[in-house]
């Protein structure tokens, strides 16, 4: 069977220690090298939990829900570039659409090698031996960034957050809310549902009791403080409701909206003036508008008898956020699973025409589109793990001027790109190792005791004979296992920077009959070079304050490392590909 995720493809993390930075489990594609220096891929942003911002954002009206990003991959030196794509992936899902990295500081220009650094890992900073390849990285941040923060929030249900169940706690009032562990809002009635809904593809922001007061109902719409329009509230099954929220339930039920309740709340939080609130509460909660609302665990129905939408995408796997514009809809799709998505998919809003953009390339094309027997409308998506895509839909009409998206099939065997790679060490440090010539692809640190320490970018030339009788309307460069990213070129041209997974660029517009060219510019992580400084003892820790810790908040030290393999460990392979037209079976 598939692997429940791409640990499993890479090997499973090793926790030697006792701490527990999570216990949900979430399929992560970039987390895949020498696992143990990986906290574990729980650590990772909880996409419920990055909704507290985003719902904040969306329910008051603020264009921008921004999030501090990759603070700690893992450790020091030993997060590549391929590690920051499924953390800013889950983040745009989740409703981000502004990332600022984490972090970068001052470093005089003269200061030696590392520089001066801040204590969290990522270490975003010319220092970095990935520094040259880091604006790919930007430029597909911004494609995304420049369509989730146009439109507006297109979620239809507002969840209520009952805060005060959380606090309403007998083990004490020292009470952890914590981003690592987040049981306390995943493990509740509340968290039970979300969960639920979004399995379902069902769109939701978070509304508080202080929010909820602020909503009006407008032509049957619940609007909230922000001026943002939804459909329904739901309110999950809570023990604890003040007196002034059920006010606002049912003056909303009363003036139009359609509310949700799971179940009735037992009582009113907190002790002051407890039997004066306790007589408002029971002549509150007995308002027909509040016992109506009641569904008795048929929320999910109830909710889709409200006329809500139910994304398809949702039952695939794939990560995904909707938003609104006068035109259409834009989602953005990430597969953060394991498995490949080829298929049709229906989409939950009408479209008449869809755009496909590939963020990462800068491609677009206009989408493979029918209608489904219930008259949605379905596109053909082909998104591998790690891929991302951005969906944008007109309603009425058609994208001009757009030349359609190529899918793609093997139109035969891939290749092996063999034969003798000339090897050339281009930048970095602590010296460039020698050159050297090599017919079988491995780490550059069994070359030479120099390319052992070495952190940098070396390049690997070779020339190949593309394949005569082969009939391919393009072909995929697949580079196999690359340590850390590579900027591709063939034949004299640059064609991309291959900086996540899969490791694959299309590069048949590149080729030409007979003898080829490719040179790729690999570049590894720094560590090699960092332990390599802590063994001979050299004193480079001078930042004061914290002054340095690893990833468990301990005093840092790298000696103990072991060698982290670095450059194109391969294989690289040509693919031939056909054009796939799915509207007409092929």
């Amino acid at each position: 069977g598939s692997p429940a995720n791409l640990l499993d493809l890479y090997g499973t993390v090793d926790i030697p220690e006792t701490e527990t930075f999570g216990s949900t489990p979430f399929p992560i594609p970039g987390l895949r090298r020498d696992p143990r220096d990986v906290r574990s891929d729980q650590d990772l942003p909880e996409p419920f939990m990055i909704r507290m911002a985003s719902s904040a954002a969306h329910v008051m009206g603020h264009p921008f829900a921004s999030s501090e990003t990759c603070t700690w991959l893992r450790e020091h030196w030993k997060v590549a570039l391929s590690f920051t794509k499924p953390e800013i992936d889950r983040l745009f899902a989740s409703g981000i659409n502004h990332i600022y990295y984490h972090g970068t500081v001052y470093s005089p220009a003269d200061a030696p090698w590392p520089g001066w650094l801040f204590y969290a890992s990522t270490q975003f900073n010319p220092s970095n031996t990935w520094w040259d390849d880091f604006g790919a990285l930007n430029a597909y941040v911004t494609r995304v960034q420049s369509v989730l923060q146009s439109g507006r929030p297109d979620n239809e249900v507002l969840l209520y957050w009952p805060f005060d169940d959380l606090i309403d706690n007998p083990k004490g009032l020292m009470l952890q809310f914590g981003v690592h562990n987040v049981q306390w809002l995943l493990n509740s009635p509340f968290g039970h549902l979300a969960s639920q809904m979004s399995a379902e593809g069902i769109s939701f922001d978070y509304i508080s009791d202080k929010q909820l007061a602020a909503t009006s109902v407008k032509d049957g719409a619940l609007v909230t403080p922000g001026g943002n329009r939804y459909r329904v509230v739901v309110v999950p099954a809570t023990r604890r409701m003040p007196v002034g929220t059920l006010v606002a339930l049912r003056n909303l039920v009363k003036s139009g909206a359609k509310v949700i309740i799971e179940s009735l709340p037992e009582d009113v939080p907190g002790l002051g003036r407890l039997e004066e609130r306790r007589a408002e509460f029971a002549k509150r909660i007995a308002a027909p508008e509040i016992t109506g609302a009641v569904v008795k665990g048929e929320v999910l129905a109830a909710i889709k008898d409200a006329g809500c939408v139910s994304e398809p995408i949702a039952k695939t796997g794939v990560s995904y956020i909707r938003r609104a514009n006068d035109s259409g809809y834009d989602y953005f799709l990430a597969n953060l699973s394991a498995d490949a998505l080829d298929a049709w998919v229906g989409l939950g809003r009408p479209a008449q025409s869809v755009a496909l953009l590939d963020p990462l390339a800068g491609d677009a094309g206009a989408a493979a589109i029918r209608k489904a027997a219930n008259g949605a409308t379905e596109v053909y998506l082909q998104l591998a793990p790690g891929e991302s895509l951005i969906l944008r839909t007109r309603t009425n009409g058609t994208w001009s001027g757009l030349a359609p998206w190529h899918n793609l099939e093997p139109a035969g065997d891939a290749v092996n790109v063999a034969g003798t790679w000339d090897v050339t060490f281009l930048k970095g440090g602590p010296e460039l190792p020698p050159a050297f010539k090599t017919d079988k692809l491995g780490s550059w640190t069994s070359s030479s005791a120099a390319a052992e320490s070495f952190g940098g970018t070396a390049r690997y030339k070779i020339e190949f004979t593309l394949p005569g009788g082969e009939h391919a309307d393009d072909w995929v460069l697949d580079l196999g296992d690359v340590r850390e990213s590579a900027r591709v070129r063939l034949n004299g041209e640059e064609v991309a920077t291959a900086w996540s997974l899969p490791f694959r660029v299309r590069v048949g517009s590149h080729l030409k009959p007979g003898k080829n060219v490719l040179e790729l510019d690999v570049t590894n992580l720094a560590a090699n070079r960092i332990r390599d400084m802590d063994r001979r003892g050299v004193k480079w820790k001078i930042m004061r304050e914290i002054n340095f810790v690893n990833i468990r908040y301990r005093p840092f030290d790298a000696s103990n490392w072991e060698i982290t393999p670095s450059g194109l460990l391969g294989p690289v392979m040509l693919i031939p590909m056909h054009y796939v037209n799915p509207a007409s079976g092929g």
